[in-house]
């Protein structure tokens, strides 16, 4: 994963506000220097938030299940589904060590090639 390459995953990674708990959402997508995730709520913008990333799944090519960050959310979209909303979030603080292991879980649950991944949306596609 570099660090302007989206990596689209095809297993969604849970979204956890660090201090109260509360589940934000799922991580849909990443990259080295920011992460995209839908939610069920709305999510205040520029404002930053300790987060926590964690897996949902057991897998053995992951060391951590859990990466703490904090993240301040750009922007926000309609998705597809008209319940959660796209949230597009730069990544402001991580540890060196947490970033490498995006990076891993970007190559495990990650996929590429010529598949169009279209969460947001798009008044053409109505």
């Amino acid at each position: 994963m570099n660090d302007r390459k989206r990596n689209y995953l095809f297993q969604y990674m849970d979204v956890i506000e660090q201090h109260t708990r509360q589940h934000l959402g799922y991580l849909t997508d990443l990259s080295g220097n920011g992460i995209m995730f839908v939610s069920p709520t709305k999510i205040p913008l520029n404002q930053e938030i300790d987060v926590s990333l964690e897996m949902n799944i057991d897998g053995s090519e992951v060391v951590k299940t859990s990466v703490p960050a904090r993240i301040n959310p750009l922007w926000a979209k309609p998705n597809l589904n008209s319940e959660l909303t796209c949230v597009g979030c730069e990544i402001v603080e991580i540890t060196a060590e947490h970033k490498a292991v995006l990076r891993k879980l970007g190559l495990v649950l990650g996929f590429e090639g010529n598949i169009s991944v279209n969460r947001v949306y798009h008044d053409a596609y109505f």
